[in-house]
């Protein structure tokens, strides 16, 4: 029914439902735009993504204050990974395989899931194509070789030439002061 087919009293009720409901739609959309609201739906999507829960449950942690250790955090990204190398076909054995041999996780302890299997079938590879079994000792030379890569000075100038314009955010009081002269004596 149209509010022209309406008594006074009735169109007096239907526009207060109305003010009702759009003051209700007002205080929703001011609260979904708020600060606080999006922080809080970024910080569930992070730990549903994160550790492979779901929105209650990771509302839940967030609620009790309880945090996952973690190594519990590390072992569901490391079983993440290797599901998500499984389901590529990346893998050349079952991710079970991997998480059962002791070497494999110590080598997670060390590196990321995609590098540990990297790490891990190249020493399996190299060692069934010369007919012996893995030797212990590889992961620990190959995890040094590693640390001294990372260990390698860098070097203190970039490649990328140098602005010919001054920088006088970065400029000390001294070299302002030697501008100034080079600049007005001129």
């Amino acid at each position: 029914m149209n509010q022209q087919g309406m008594g006074p009293i009735a169109r007096a009720a239907a526009a207060e439902r109305m003010r009702e409901t759009d003051a209700a739609a007002r205080v929703r959309a001011e609260y979904e735009e708020s600060p606080e609201y999006r922080i809080g739906c970024e910080l569930l999507d992070g730990l549903t993504q994160e550790l492979g829960i779901s929105a209650e449950q990771a509302a839940a942690l967030l609620a009790s204050g309880a945090r996952p250790e973690s190594m519990d955090v590390l072992s569901r990204k490391a079983a993440a990974t290797l599901i998500e190398l499984e389901r590529e076909g990346k893998l050349q054995r079952p991710a079970g395989e991997y998480l059962q041999d002791s070497a494999f996780q110590k080598l997670l302890l060390e590196l990321p899931a995609a590098a540990a299997v990297r790490v891990y079938d190249a020493e399996h590879g190299a060692a069934a194509a010369a007919g012996q079994p893995a030797d212990p000792d590889a992961e620990a030379a190959v995890l040094e070789k590693l640390r001294a890569r990372r260990a390698l000075p860098t070097p203190l100038r970039s490649a990328a030439p140098a602005s010919a314009q001054e920088d006088f955010a970065n400029m000390t009081s001294e070299e302002f002061e030697r501008f100034k002269q080079r600049y007005f004596s001129r």
